[in-house]
Protein backbone atom coordinates (compact mmCIF):
# COMPACT_ATOMS: atom_id res chain seq x y z
CA UNK A 1 0.00 0.00 0.00
CA UNK A 2 1.10 3.07 -0.77
CA UNK A 3 1.38 6.32 1.91
CA UNK A 4 0.66 9.39 0.54
CA UNK A 5 1.41 12.54 3.06
CA UNK A 6 1.91 15.74 1.35
CA UNK A 7 4.65 17.28 3.54
CA UNK A 8 3.39 20.87 3.58
CA UNK A 9 0.06 20.60 5.31
CA UNK A 10 1.38 18.82 8.42
CA UNK A 11 4.62 21.12 8.83
CA UNK A 12 4.95 22.06 12.65
CA UNK A 13 6.26 25.05 14.25
CA UNK A 14 10.24 25.94 12.55
CA UNK A 15 11.31 26.85 15.92
CA UNK A 16 11.11 24.32 18.25
CA UNK A 17 13.61 25.08 21.15
CA UNK A 18 12.69 25.56 24.30
CA UNK A 19 12.25 28.75 26.41
CA UNK A 20 15.09 28.02 28.57
CA UNK A 21 18.51 29.42 27.50
CA UNK A 22 21.60 28.33 28.28
CA UNK A 23 22.16 29.76 31.82
CA UNK A 24 18.80 28.50 32.43
CA UNK A 25 20.43 25.26 31.94
CA UNK A 26 23.60 25.87 33.76
CA UNK A 27 21.89 27.71 36.79
CA UNK A 28 20.02 24.24 36.66
CA UNK A 29 22.93 22.16 37.15
CA UNK A 30 24.67 24.37 40.19
CA UNK A 31 21.69 24.52 41.49
CA UNK A 32 22.26 20.26 41.23
CA UNK A 33 25.49 20.41 42.49
CA UNK A 34 25.60 19.35 46.22
CA UNK A 35 24.15 16.39 45.27
CA UNK A 36 26.77 13.53 45.84
CA UNK A 37 25.16 11.03 43.23
CA UNK A 38 26.39 13.43 40.42
CA UNK A 39 29.05 12.28 38.01
CA UNK A 40 31.81 14.24 37.24
CA UNK A 41 32.44 12.63 34.11
CA UNK A 42 29.32 11.17 32.37
CA UNK A 43 26.39 12.98 30.88
CA UNK A 44 24.00 13.38 33.18
CA UNK A 45 20.28 15.06 33.58
CA UNK A 46 20.51 18.47 34.11
CA UNK A 47 17.27 18.44 35.75
CA UNK A 48 14.24 15.89 35.48
CA UNK A 49 14.62 13.15 33.52
CA UNK A 50 17.12 11.46 31.33
CA UNK A 51 15.64 9.06 29.02
CA UNK A 52 16.75 6.79 26.09
CA UNK A 53 18.85 8.31 23.78
CA UNK A 54 17.38 9.13 20.17
CA UNK A 55 20.25 9.85 17.68
CA UNK A 56 23.93 10.96 18.47
CA UNK A 57 25.50 12.02 15.07
CA UNK A 58 28.83 14.44 13.56
CA UNK A 59 27.38 17.74 12.07
CA UNK A 60 29.59 20.44 11.41
CA UNK A 61 32.46 19.92 13.39
CA UNK A 62 30.23 18.71 16.29
CA UNK A 63 28.41 15.89 18.20
CA UNK A 64 25.00 16.26 18.69
CA UNK A 65 23.39 13.66 20.79
CA UNK A 66 19.19 13.58 21.64
CA UNK A 67 17.35 11.71 24.15
CA UNK A 68 14.17 11.76 25.61
CA UNK A 69 13.78 14.67 28.18
CA UNK A 70 11.12 16.21 30.27
CA UNK A 71 9.03 18.33 27.86
CA UNK A 72 10.88 17.14 24.38
CA UNK A 73 14.20 16.04 23.23
CA UNK A 74 17.12 16.43 25.09
CA UNK A 75 19.80 17.44 23.18
CA UNK A 76 23.67 18.19 24.26
CA UNK A 77 26.47 18.97 21.73
CA UNK A 78 30.30 17.42 22.21
CA UNK A 79 33.76 18.32 20.62
CA UNK A 80 34.87 15.01 21.35
CA UNK A 81 32.12 12.67 22.88
CA UNK A 82 33.79 13.47 26.21
CA UNK A 83 33.24 17.15 27.24
CA UNK A 84 29.49 17.89 26.95
CA UNK A 85 27.45 21.02 26.97
CA UNK A 86 23.60 21.29 27.07
CA UNK A 87 21.52 22.98 24.50
CA UNK A 88 17.83 24.02 25.13
CA UNK A 89 15.27 20.90 24.69
CA UNK A 90 13.53 20.37 21.60
CA UNK A 91 9.94 21.13 22.71
CA UNK A 92 7.98 19.93 19.48
CA UNK A 93 9.81 16.93 19.35
CA UNK A 94 8.71 14.90 22.02
CA UNK A 95 7.87 11.77 21.56
CA UNK A 96 9.47 7.65 21.75
CA UNK A 97 12.89 6.65 20.60
CA UNK A 98 14.36 7.24 16.47
CA UNK A 99 17.25 7.73 14.74
CA UNK A 100 19.01 10.69 13.55
CA UNK A 101 20.60 10.47 9.80
CA UNK A 102 23.31 12.89 8.40
CA UNK A 103 23.50 14.15 5.00
CA UNK A 104 25.40 16.62 3.31
CA UNK A 105 22.97 19.78 3.81
CA UNK A 106 21.28 18.69 6.71
CA UNK A 107 19.74 16.56 8.95
CA UNK A 108 17.11 14.13 9.71
CA UNK A 109 15.41 12.83 13.19
CA UNK A 110 12.74 9.87 13.42
CA UNK A 111 10.58 9.99 16.40
CA UNK A 112 7.11 8.46 17.05
CA UNK A 113 3.76 9.38 18.98
CA UNK A 114 0.67 8.55 19.00
CA UNK A 115 -0.58 10.28 15.61
CA UNK A 116 2.25 8.09 14.08
CA UNK A 117 6.25 8.52 12.65
CA UNK A 118 7.45 12.10 12.85
CA UNK A 119 10.33 12.81 10.26
CA UNK A 120 12.29 16.23 11.85
CA UNK A 121 15.00 17.98 9.45
CA UNK A 122 17.39 20.75 10.17
CA UNK A 123 20.41 22.16 8.18
CA UNK A 124 21.40 24.94 11.01
CA UNK A 125 24.83 24.40 12.72
CA UNK A 126 23.83 23.60 16.19
CA UNK A 127 20.75 21.58 15.37
CA UNK A 128 18.40 24.07 16.90
CA UNK A 129 15.96 25.40 14.41
CA UNK A 130 13.60 21.97 13.31
CA UNK A 131 10.65 21.38 10.63
CA UNK A 132 8.62 18.18 11.94
CA UNK A 133 6.33 16.32 9.80
CA UNK A 134 4.12 13.67 10.23
CA UNK A 135 5.45 11.10 7.30
CA UNK A 136 3.66 7.18 8.25
CA UNK A 137 -0.15 7.83 9.80
CA UNK A 138 -0.97 5.16 12.61
CA UNK A 139 -4.41 4.81 10.96
CA UNK A 140 -2.75 3.61 7.51
CA UNK A 141 -0.27 0.68 7.24
CA UNK A 142 0.96 1.12 11.05
CA UNK A 143 -2.19 -0.25 12.46
CA UNK A 144 -0.65 -3.27 13.33
CA UNK A 145 2.38 -1.53 15.05
CA UNK A 146 1.25 -0.68 18.47
CA UNK A 147 2.82 2.15 20.04
CA UNK A 148 4.75 3.49 20.61
CA UNK A 149 6.61 2.70 17.51
CA UNK A 150 10.67 3.02 17.22
CA UNK A 151 11.81 3.75 14.16
CA UNK A 152 15.86 3.67 12.74
CA UNK A 153 15.96 4.49 8.72
CA UNK A 154 19.33 5.09 6.28
CA UNK A 155 19.57 5.92 2.48
CA UNK A 156 20.37 3.31 -0.06
CA UNK A 157 20.53 2.70 -3.84
CA UNK A 158 18.64 6.13 -4.10
CA UNK A 159 15.67 5.44 -2.02
CA UNK A 160 15.37 5.89 1.92
CA UNK A 161 14.34 2.87 3.77
CA UNK A 162 12.85 2.84 7.53
CA UNK A 163 12.29 -0.19 9.54
CA UNK A 164 9.80 0.51 12.55
CA UNK A 165 8.82 -1.87 15.70
CA UNK A 166 6.26 -4.00 14.42
CA UNK A 167 3.90 -5.34 18.14
CA UNK A 168 0.47 -5.72 19.24
CA UNK A 169 -0.18 -5.64 22.64
CA UNK A 170 -2.76 -7.78 24.30
CA UNK A 171 -2.91 -6.36 27.79
CA UNK A 172 0.31 -4.61 28.97
CA UNK A 173 3.50 -4.51 27.67
CA UNK A 174 4.43 -8.04 27.85
CA UNK A 175 1.76 -9.67 26.70
CA UNK A 176 2.15 -9.53 22.81
CA UNK A 177 -0.43 -10.99 20.68
CA UNK A 178 0.89 -14.05 18.61
CA UNK A 179 3.33 -13.94 16.16
CA UNK A 180 7.53 -13.18 16.77
CA UNK A 181 9.61 -10.10 18.07
CA UNK A 182 9.77 -7.75 14.06
CA UNK A 183 10.83 -4.87 12.30
CA UNK A 184 8.68 -3.33 9.62
CA UNK A 185 9.98 -1.96 6.43
CA UNK A 186 9.11 1.24 4.34
CA UNK A 187 10.87 2.84 1.37
CA UNK A 188 10.14 6.05 -0.09
CA UNK A 189 12.08 7.73 -3.31
CA UNK A 190 11.26 11.89 -1.87
CA UNK A 191 10.55 11.08 2.07
CA UNK A 192 6.65 11.97 1.38
CA UNK A 193 5.47 8.59 -0.46
CA UNK A 194 6.28 5.50 1.60
CA UNK A 195 5.72 2.02 0.24
CA UNK A 196 5.40 -0.63 3.23
CA UNK A 197 7.62 -3.42 1.91
CA UNK A 198 6.97 -5.99 4.38
CA UNK A 199 9.05 -7.75 7.03
CA UNK A 200 12.71 -6.63 7.15
CA UNK A 201 13.58 -8.55 9.96
CA UNK A 202 12.20 -11.21 12.30
CA UNK A 203 13.69 -12.96 15.94
CA UNK A 204 13.69 -16.38 14.98
CA UNK A 205 15.66 -17.69 18.20
CA UNK A 206 16.47 -17.24 21.44
CA UNK A 207 13.00 -15.36 22.36
CA UNK A 208 11.45 -14.97 25.80
CA UNK A 209 8.33 -13.94 26.17
CA UNK A 210 7.66 -10.31 26.20
CA UNK A 211 10.71 -9.61 23.78
CA UNK A 212 10.56 -6.40 21.51
CA UNK A 213 12.71 -4.64 19.27
CA UNK A 214 12.48 -1.16 20.20
CA UNK A 215 15.32 1.54 20.06
CA UNK A 216 16.17 -0.41 16.82
CA UNK A 217 20.02 0.55 15.41
CA UNK A 218 20.64 -1.24 11.95
CA UNK A 219 24.50 -0.25 10.95
CA UNK A 220 27.67 -1.96 9.52
CA UNK A 221 30.33 -3.79 11.45
CA UNK A 222 32.98 -5.65 9.63
CA UNK A 223 33.42 -7.12 6.97
CA UNK A 224 30.19 -8.26 5.14
CA UNK A 225 28.19 -8.30 8.58
CA UNK A 226 25.58 -5.93 10.05
CA UNK A 227 24.64 -5.50 13.74
CA UNK A 228 21.55 -4.87 14.63
CA UNK A 229 21.36 -3.25 17.92
CA UNK A 230 18.26 -2.99 19.85
CA UNK A 231 16.08 -2.73 23.63
CA UNK A 232 14.00 -5.60 24.55
CA UNK A 233 11.72 -4.47 27.63
CA UNK A 234 12.35 -8.19 28.81
CA UNK A 235 15.50 -8.81 28.88
CA UNK A 236 17.33 -5.11 28.08
CA UNK A 237 20.20 -3.95 25.86
CA UNK A 238 20.64 -6.84 23.25
CA UNK A 239 22.41 -7.13 19.66
CA UNK A 240 22.47 -9.70 16.71
CA UNK A 241 24.87 -10.32 14.12
CA UNK A 242 24.10 -11.46 10.79
CA UNK A 243 24.07 -10.62 6.86
CA UNK A 244 21.98 -8.03 5.20
CA UNK A 245 20.48 -9.18 1.49
CA UNK A 246 20.92 -5.78 0.00
CA UNK A 247 19.21 -6.86 -3.08
CA UNK A 248 15.92 -8.77 -0.72
CA UNK A 249 16.43 -5.99 1.43
CA UNK A 250 16.29 -8.33 4.32
CA UNK A 251 18.17 -9.08 7.94
CA UNK A 252 19.13 -12.62 8.79
CA UNK A 253 20.83 -12.88 12.48
CA UNK A 254 23.71 -15.84 12.85
CA UNK A 255 24.38 -14.35 16.27
CA UNK A 256 22.50 -13.27 19.50
CA UNK A 257 24.07 -12.09 22.47
CA UNK A 258 23.04 -9.24 25.71
CA UNK A 259 24.84 -6.10 26.74
CA UNK A 260 23.62 -6.33 30.08
CA UNK A 261 23.11 -9.19 32.55
CA UNK A 262 20.51 -7.95 34.74
CA UNK A 263 17.17 -6.75 35.91
CA UNK A 264 15.94 -4.13 33.75
CA UNK A 265 15.30 -1.02 34.97
CA UNK A 266 17.24 -1.31 37.88
CA UNK A 267 20.35 0.96 37.60
CA UNK A 268 21.39 -0.84 34.31
CA UNK A 269 21.98 0.04 30.97
CA UNK A 270 19.19 0.68 28.64
CA UNK A 271 18.40 2.02 25.51
CA UNK A 272 21.10 2.57 23.07
CA UNK A 273 21.89 4.80 20.21
CA UNK A 274 25.16 4.26 17.62
CA UNK A 275 26.29 5.70 14.29
CA UNK A 276 29.78 5.42 12.79
CA UNK A 277 31.73 8.23 13.42
CA UNK A 278 34.10 10.29 11.06
CA UNK A 279 36.92 7.84 12.33
CA UNK A 280 35.01 5.30 10.93
CA UNK A 281 34.26 3.74 14.53
CA UNK A 282 31.37 1.98 15.38
CA UNK A 283 30.13 4.00 17.84
CA UNK A 284 27.30 3.29 20.95
CA UNK A 285 26.08 5.04 23.97
CA UNK A 286 22.97 4.07 26.25
CA UNK A 287 21.28 5.72 28.78
CA UNK A 288 21.49 3.74 32.25
CA UNK A 289 18.63 3.89 34.49
CA UNK A 290 18.08 4.64 38.53
CA UNK A 291 18.11 1.71 40.62
CA UNK A 292 15.20 3.56 41.42
CA UNK A 293 16.95 5.94 43.46
CA UNK A 294 14.20 8.52 44.11
CA UNK A 295 15.21 11.88 43.16
CA UNK A 296 12.80 14.99 42.97
CA UNK A 297 15.18 16.90 40.60
CA UNK A 298 16.95 14.99 37.78
CA UNK A 299 17.18 11.51 37.08
CA UNK A 300 19.20 9.30 34.62
CA UNK A 301 23.12 9.32 33.40
CA UNK A 302 24.28 8.26 30.26
CA UNK A 303 26.79 5.78 29.61
CA UNK A 304 30.26 6.19 28.21
CA UNK A 305 30.01 6.22 24.58
CA UNK A 306 31.64 2.80 23.67
CA UNK A 307 33.58 1.89 20.25
CA UNK A 308 31.95 -1.52 19.32
CA UNK A 309 33.79 -4.54 16.46
CA UNK A 310 33.81 -7.62 15.42
CA UNK A 311 36.56 -10.16 17.23
CA UNK A 312 39.46 -10.95 15.12
CA UNK A 313 38.59 -14.55 14.06
CA UNK A 314 34.98 -14.03 14.68
CA UNK A 315 34.00 -14.34 10.68
CA UNK A 316 36.37 -17.92 11.04
CA UNK A 317 34.39 -18.86 14.36
CA UNK A 318 30.72 -18.92 12.96
CA UNK A 319 31.96 -22.13 10.73
CA UNK A 320 30.00 -24.81 12.51
CA UNK A 321 33.37 -26.67 12.45
CA UNK A 322 35.06 -24.41 14.98
CA UNK A 323 32.19 -23.43 17.16
CA UNK A 324 33.17 -25.56 19.95
CA UNK A 325 36.59 -25.39 20.33
CA UNK A 326 38.48 -22.87 22.66
CA UNK A 327 38.32 -19.94 19.73
CA UNK A 328 34.93 -20.45 18.47
CA UNK A 329 33.51 -20.35 22.43
CA UNK A 330 35.13 -17.45 23.05
CA UNK A 331 33.97 -15.54 19.34
CA UNK A 332 30.84 -17.46 20.12
CA UNK A 333 30.19 -15.81 23.47
CA UNK A 334 31.64 -12.99 23.24
CA UNK A 335 31.71 -12.23 19.45
CA UNK A 336 32.23 -8.36 19.91
CA UNK A 337 35.08 -6.68 20.51
CA UNK A 338 33.71 -3.76 23.17
CA UNK A 339 36.33 -1.24 24.35
CA UNK A 340 36.20 2.94 26.08
CA UNK A 341 36.95 5.54 23.88
CA UNK A 342 40.44 7.16 23.90
CA UNK A 343 39.53 10.45 24.14
CA UNK A 344 38.96 9.80 28.35
CA UNK A 345 42.30 9.30 28.69
CA UNK A 346 42.28 13.46 28.48
CA UNK A 347 40.68 13.66 31.52
CA UNK A 348 43.15 11.85 33.64
CA UNK A 349 45.46 13.13 36.46
CA UNK A 350 47.45 12.29 39.27
CA UNK A 351 48.45 8.93 38.45
CA UNK A 352 49.61 6.03 40.82
CA UNK A 353 50.67 3.14 40.40
CA UNK A 354 51.14 -0.29 42.33
CA UNK A 355 53.24 -3.44 40.77
CA UNK A 356 54.04 -7.12 41.35
CA UNK A 357 51.57 -7.47 44.46
CA UNK A 358 51.00 -11.07 45.94
CA UNK A 359 47.16 -11.38 46.93
CA UNK A 360 47.10 -14.47 49.85
CA UNK A 361 44.16 -16.81 49.25
CA UNK A 362 41.12 -16.36 51.02
CA UNK A 363 42.41 -12.87 52.05
CA UNK A 364 41.43 -9.31 50.86
CA UNK A 365 44.19 -6.54 50.24
CA UNK A 366 43.82 -2.50 50.45
CA UNK A 367 45.42 -0.53 48.05
CA UNK A 368 47.32 2.44 50.09
CA UNK A 369 47.26 5.35 48.12
CA UNK A 370 44.20 4.87 45.86
CA UNK A 371 41.18 6.27 46.63
CA UNK A 372 38.69 8.30 45.09
CA UNK A 373 34.71 8.36 43.78
CA UNK A 374 35.99 9.70 40.02
CA UNK A 375 38.51 7.79 38.67
CA UNK A 376 39.84 4.97 35.94
CA UNK A 377 41.70 1.92 36.87
CA UNK A 378 43.82 0.05 34.47
CA UNK A 379 44.38 -3.73 36.41
CA UNK A 380 46.28 -6.63 35.58
CA UNK A 381 45.75 -10.08 37.65
CA UNK A 382 47.28 -12.93 37.22
CA UNK A 383 44.80 -15.31 38.86
CA UNK A 384 47.20 -18.03 39.30
CA UNK A 385 45.11 -21.06 40.28
CA UNK A 386 42.97 -19.22 42.12
CA UNK A 387 39.02 -20.15 41.60
CA UNK A 388 37.99 -15.80 41.51
CA UNK A 389 39.53 -13.19 41.59
CA UNK A 390 38.43 -9.55 42.04
CA UNK A 391 38.49 -5.81 43.71
CA UNK A 392 36.18 -4.27 45.71
CA UNK A 393 35.56 -0.17 44.88
CA UNK A 394 33.82 2.78 46.41
CA UNK A 395 34.99 0.83 49.73
CA UNK A 396 34.65 2.66 53.08
CA UNK A 397 37.50 1.90 55.34
CA UNK A 398 35.65 -0.87 57.57
CA UNK A 399 34.77 -2.59 54.79
CA UNK A 400 30.63 -1.88 55.69
CA UNK A 401 30.20 -0.19 52.19
CA UNK A 402 31.55 -1.72 48.49
CA UNK A 403 30.94 -2.48 45.37
CA UNK A 404 32.42 -6.00 44.23
CA UNK A 405 34.00 -6.58 40.97
CA UNK A 406 34.21 -10.53 40.51
CA UNK A 407 35.98 -13.04 38.08
CA UNK A 408 34.90 -16.62 38.55
CA UNK A 409 37.52 -18.28 36.51
CA UNK A 410 35.35 -21.42 35.95
CA UNK A 411 32.95 -19.88 33.87
CA UNK A 412 31.40 -22.96 31.75
CA UNK A 413 32.97 -26.46 31.76
CA UNK A 414 33.06 -26.35 28.04
CA UNK A 415 36.36 -24.07 28.04
CA UNK A 416 39.23 -23.82 30.01
CA UNK A 417 38.92 -20.21 29.09
CA UNK A 418 35.12 -19.24 29.98
CA UNK A 419 35.11 -16.72 32.71
CA UNK A 420 32.59 -14.92 34.62
CA UNK A 421 32.82 -10.94 35.16
CA UNK A 422 30.68 -9.88 37.74
CA UNK A 423 29.39 -6.71 39.86
CA UNK A 424 27.86 -7.36 43.30
CA UNK A 425 26.06 -4.27 44.37
CA UNK A 426 24.47 -5.52 47.45
CA UNK A 427 26.82 -3.73 50.08
CA UNK A 428 27.29 -1.16 47.58
CA UNK A 429 24.49 1.45 49.83
CA UNK A 430 23.67 1.83 53.19
CA UNK A 431 21.31 4.41 52.15
CA UNK A 432 17.78 3.56 53.05
CA UNK A 433 16.65 4.77 49.49
CA UNK A 434 18.98 2.28 47.25
CA UNK A 435 16.73 -0.76 46.28
CA UNK A 436 17.92 -4.09 46.61
CA UNK A 437 19.23 -5.56 43.26
CA UNK A 438 20.74 -9.23 42.02
CA UNK A 439 23.89 -9.04 40.38
CA UNK A 440 25.30 -8.17 37.43
CA UNK A 441 26.77 -11.17 35.62
CA UNK A 442 28.02 -11.76 32.03
CA UNK A 443 30.28 -14.22 30.39
CA UNK A 444 34.04 -13.52 29.50
CA UNK A 445 35.67 -15.70 27.37
CA UNK A 446 39.61 -15.07 27.02
CA UNK A 447 42.47 -16.72 25.72
CA UNK A 448 43.83 -19.52 27.76
CA UNK A 449 46.32 -17.80 30.41
CA UNK A 450 45.76 -14.72 29.52
CA UNK A 451 45.55 -12.40 32.23
CA UNK A 452 42.66 -10.66 33.50
CA UNK A 453 42.35 -6.66 32.34
CA UNK A 454 39.93 -4.65 32.94
CA UNK A 455 39.69 -0.83 32.83
CA UNK A 456 36.91 0.56 34.99
CA UNK A 457 35.18 3.97 35.14
CA UNK A 458 34.26 4.91 38.74
CA UNK A 459 32.11 8.03 38.97
CA UNK A 460 30.44 8.79 41.83
CA UNK A 461 26.91 6.76 41.28
CA UNK A 462 28.02 5.01 37.99
CA UNK A 463 30.21 2.20 37.45
CA UNK A 464 31.44 1.23 34.39
CA UNK A 465 33.84 -2.09 33.91
CA UNK A 466 35.59 -3.22 30.83
CA UNK A 467 36.94 -6.75 30.56
CA UNK A 468 39.84 -7.67 27.78
CA UNK A 469 37.90 -5.91 25.14
CA UNK A 470 35.31 -8.55 25.14
CA UNK A 471 32.47 -7.51 27.92
CA UNK A 472 31.55 -4.42 29.66
CA UNK A 473 29.18 -4.14 32.20
CA UNK A 474 27.85 -1.24 33.88
CA UNK A 475 25.20 -0.67 36.88
CA UNK A 476 24.36 2.63 39.36
CA UNK A 477 25.60 2.43 42.85
CA UNK A 478 25.14 4.87 45.63
CA UNK A 479 27.71 4.81 48.29
CA UNK A 480 26.20 6.81 51.68
CA UNK A 481 29.52 7.07 53.47
CA UNK A 482 32.24 10.22 52.92
CA UNK A 483 34.99 7.54 53.33
CA UNK A 484 33.79 5.09 50.83
CA UNK A 485 36.40 5.66 48.05
CA UNK A 486 38.74 2.89 48.82
CA UNK A 487 40.27 -0.07 46.85
CA UNK A 488 40.94 -3.40 47.90
CA UNK A 489 41.81 -6.83 46.01
CA UNK A 490 40.96 -9.91 46.90
CA UNK A 491 41.85 -14.09 45.98
CA UNK A 492 39.69 -16.69 46.74
CA UNK A 493 40.68 -20.28 47.02
CA UNK A 494 44.38 -20.04 46.88
CA UNK A 495 47.11 -16.58 46.10
CA UNK A 496 46.83 -14.51 43.15
CA UNK A 497 49.28 -11.74 41.81
CA UNK A 498 48.00 -7.91 40.91
CA UNK A 499 50.75 -7.65 38.46
CA UNK A 500 49.61 -3.92 38.06
CA UNK A 501 47.12 -1.37 39.25
CA UNK A 502 47.37 2.28 37.34
CA UNK A 503 44.60 5.02 39.07
CA UNK A 504 43.99 8.25 37.73
CA UNK A 505 41.44 10.91 39.08
CA UNK A 506 39.30 11.89 36.43
CA UNK A 507 38.22 15.87 36.09
CA UNK A 508 35.15 16.90 35.90
CA UNK A 509 33.40 17.81 32.25
CA UNK A 510 31.00 20.13 34.69
CA UNK A 511 32.16 23.56 35.87
CA UNK A 512 30.02 23.25 38.58
CA UNK A 513 31.43 20.08 40.19
CA UNK A 514 35.30 20.78 39.56
CA UNK A 515 34.87 21.35 43.89
CA UNK A 516 34.44 17.52 43.72
CA UNK A 517 37.84 16.28 41.84
CA UNK A 518 40.40 14.13 43.29
CA UNK A 519 38.09 13.43 46.21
Amino acid sequence: MKIRVYLILVMFNISSTSAQSNEDLQKSRENLADDKFRPLYHLSSSGGRLHDPGGICWWKGKYHLFYIAEGGKGHAVSDDMVHWKDLPVLESLSGMTGQVVVTEDQVFMSYGQSEGVFLATAKDSLLLEWESHLIIPKETELRSFQNPIDTDFWHEDDSWWMVCRKHEWESGLYHFKGGKPALGLFRSVNLKDWDYKGTFYEMENSIEPGDDLACPNFLPIGENRHLMLFYSHRRGPMYTIGLYDKEMKSFTAEHYSKMSFGPTKSGSLHAPSAFIDPNDRTIAIFNVTENPFTKDKWMGVMSLPRQLSLQKGYLDSINRKKQMDQEGLRNFFNPLRIEPLNEFKSLRFNPVQVSNLEIPGNAKKIIEGIQGKSMELEVLIDPKNAREVGLNVLRSLDGEEQTSIRIFMHGDGRADSARHLSIDVSDSSLAPEAYARSAETGPLYIEPGEPIKLRIFIDQSILEVFANDRQCLTVRVYPSREDSNGVSVYSKGSQAELISMRAWQMRSIWTELKMKEGK
